[in-house]
């Protein structure tokens, strides 16, 4: 999949993106994971890094869809990196909005 909003990809089920680029700003940003195949897939085991220590409070999962997270970003110049494990596909694209 290609598209502007395009953060990084998965493979194997497992993802590890850094988002310290993507991020411009501090507020709140989607996360979707979208699979190659078109398959609907569930993100677990997901956590939230900054500059190398978890962030529990600040990366949710949206209730009634299991591939999107809502990530809350306090400041920008954070090194920020999401990983965790996708149930559902093999692979895909991690795609990033700004709310």
């Amino acid at each position: 999949i290609w598209a502007d909003d395009v953060a990084g990809e998965w493979t194997d089920g497992n993802f590890n993106v850094d988002l310290s680029e993507k991020i411009t700003a501090a507020g709140e940003y989607r996360l979707r994971w979208v699979a190659e195949d078109g398959s609907n897939v569930t993100v677990e085991d997901f956590q939230l890094l900054l500059d190398g220590v978890v962030q529990p409070k600040l990366l949710r999962q949206v209730q009634g869809s299991p591939e999107v997270l809502i990530l809350t970003m306090p400041g920008i110049g954070q090194k920020a990196i999401v990983a965790g494990h996708v149930r559902g596909a093999k692979q895909g694209s991690l795609l990033l909005r700004r709310l």
